[in-house]
Parts: structure tokens; sequence; C-alpha cells
């Protein structure tokens, strides 16, 4: 597999050699570019085609800002990670709202939290850039796999099944569907595998069009519920998990709360969050609630109407409800099976 090409843009010379000097040494990278400026910057995307720029703000002649928006007007196909000294609102507001921006650091950064973002920037790409190829409608199914978009791989199939063709041949397009999207979405070992050989022995032994339809059909279906999207999480959604992480405790945090905080609307927020995190805003919430609910539940010294407030729900009957209905029994049940399972296990240890 050949290596993520990248270019580098910033006007500070020590900066530009040192990001570039990380980059080099990471497996799977290469620096085609280095830039001082936005629109040398420009220049070097239109030539070198990388799939990754690594961009400062702050530049003359163009700036970072700017040299992105070029990128979205002119469709470059490049995801962008953005490093800058400025702390500044007004930027990070600017840089999160574009699509093309996975991650944003500040100066200095670890060299840990850099190395995670050229990881994620690469699956990132790799998630919205591969709807821009076409091969026999495998980079569509991939695609859709990655955005969790079933009713539209379910339309393709429809399409694809309605065609008069014999069924061997639909047979091999079947065996190449399967090859290819394991491949492109759970061969790098970072999302669960699938099953694909159970799979493709069930196409094998398919007596019909219809029983063929569904075995493909159930594949692709289990693809998209497995396929996790936390390492193509774009950077406006990890601002957000940022503030529901640190502040799971305010009564006050919610989607409006959230979409505030970063200055966009509350149904941009709720769109791009159910997109990259598969599942919604209020869900992720609840689920964090009682999982930090589930933790102080250990603590016997705690009220239950004390952990209610601690994970910011100030209604105790509501609480209730919502940890019943995440784990089919109350608080204080749930509390009273952890207490026995220690004495068991205490008793076990004598």
């Amino acid at each position: 597999m050949s290596d993520i090409k990248v270019v580098v843009a910033d006007d500070e010379i020590l900066a530009l050699n040192g990001i570039s000097n990380l980059i080099d040494k990471t497996e799977g990278f290469k620096v085609v570019g280095k830039a001082s400026n936005g629109r040398e910057c420009l220049e070097l995307i239109r030539e070198k085609s990388p799939e990754l720029v690594i961009t400062d703000i702050k530049m003359p002649v163009m700036d970072g800002l700017t040299m992105i928006e070029q990128c979205v007007r002119q469709n470059l196909g490049v995801s962008i990670i953005v490093i800058s000294a400025y702390d500044d609102r007004d930027y990070l507001r600017a840089a999160i709202r574009c699509p093309l921006v996975y991650d944003y650091l500040f100066k200095p950064f670890r060299n840990e939290e850099f190395f995670a973002a050229l990881q994620g920037a690469s699956g990132f790409h790799k998630k919205y850039a591969v709807e821009h190829n076409d091969e026999s409608g495998m980079a569509l199914l991939v695609s859709n796999i990655f955005n969790n978009d079933f009713p539209s791989i379910e339309k393709y199939l429809g399409e694809f099944f309605s065609q008069d063709v014999s069924l061997q041949e639909m047979k091999n397009q079947c065996y190449g569907w399967i090859m290819y999207v394991h491949n492109a979405v759970f061969a790098d070992n970072k999302t669960r595998s699938f099953d694909s050989r159970r799979t493709m022995n069930k196409v094998f032994e398919a007596k019909g069009k219809e029983e063929l339809q569904e075995v493909i059909s159930r594949y692709l279906r289990g693809c998209c519920d497995r396929f996790v999207l936390n390492d193509n999480v774009t950077v406006l959604v990890k601002s957000c998990l940022r503030i529901m992480q640190r502040e799971y405790d305010n009564a006050d945090l919610n989607l409006n709360y959230c979409a505030n905080k970063l200055d966009v609307t509350p149904s941009y927020l709720s769109g791009r969050f159910s997109r990259d995190m598969n599942q919604s805003f209020s869900v992720y919430l609840n689920n964090l609630r009682i999982d930090k609910a589930r933790e102080m539940l250990k603590n016997v010294s705690l009220k239950v109407y004390e952990i209610a407030e601690r994970v910011g729900i100030a209604d105790v009957s509501y609480f209730n409800k919502l940890f019943r209905d995440y784990e089919g029994k109350t608080p204080l049940q749930y509390r009273r099976e952890i207490m026995e399972s220690d004495f068991e296990n205490e008793n076990e240890d004598r």
C-alpha cells in the first residue's frame, strides 16, 4: 500500500521542518511538499495531489483559513489538520465548520497527539474520499458503509437484482463486493472484522436470486452495524464530546447548550454528531451519564438522589426510569447485585 502523501504549511521554518520530520518518521506517511504560506500550499496541493494537509493559521500572503476555503471551493479533495499557537475562538469556529478539517491542534502539542491525529486523518480521508471513485458500485457500497447509510445500499441492491442476468453472474458480483468491502473497511484491523468467508459460502449455496439478495443484504447491513466511526470523528464532534465528558454533571447540558458553546446551530451539530458517532446526541449523553452512575453506585455512601445530581439529572424519578430503561433494573437493585457479587467473591477467596 502506498504512503499517504502530506503537504505541510507553516511560515516558521523550525516548525515547518519539525512537523515534516515527525511525519517522515511515521510509517505510512510521506511529506511531498512544504510551503511557507497558503498560496504556496494551494499550488503544492494542485501539483502533488496529497491526501493530507497540515497547516498553520497565521501565515503571510494567504492565511490558513483562506487556503482551506479555497480547497473547499476548488473541490481539491484533501483532509486537513490545523495547527496553531493562537488559541482563539474565532479561528476554531471557522476551522470546525469546514468539512475537510479533521482536527485542530495547539502548539506546543505532544508527539502522541500529533501521531493520533495523523492516523485518524488517514481514516477520515478514506471515509470521505472513497465516494469520488467508481469501481462497479464497490466504492459506492463502501462509502455508504462508512456513512452507515443502509437504505442507500438496499436501494442499490434492489436495482442490481432487478437486472436480467444469470444467477452465477450475480454471485460473481457478490463475491467481488465482499472482498472489496472486507479489504477496504475491515482489513486494517482497526474495526471489528465481519465474517466475510462464511458469507461467501452462503453466496455459493444460494439457490436463487431472492436468497442471494437476502444473503448479501444481511452481510452489508452487518458491516454498517459493525463499522466504528470513532477514528473518523470530525473536529466539531470531538469538541462536542470533550464538552460532554467535562460537563456531564451539568443539568443544563443538552444539544442546544453544546451548539451554543461551539457557535453552530443545533440542527447542524445534531446532523454531524449522528453521522460521525452512529447515534444521536441524546442517546450518547444518556449512555455517558448511566456509565458514570454505574461507577458511582459502587460507593455505598452515596444516595441515589446524590448520584442522579452528580450525573446532571435533577429529577431522581426520571433518573430511576432512565437507569431501568438502560439496565433493566433500578439503581438500588443494581447496587444490591454488586454488593452480593463482591460478598460471594470474598467468600471464595477465603
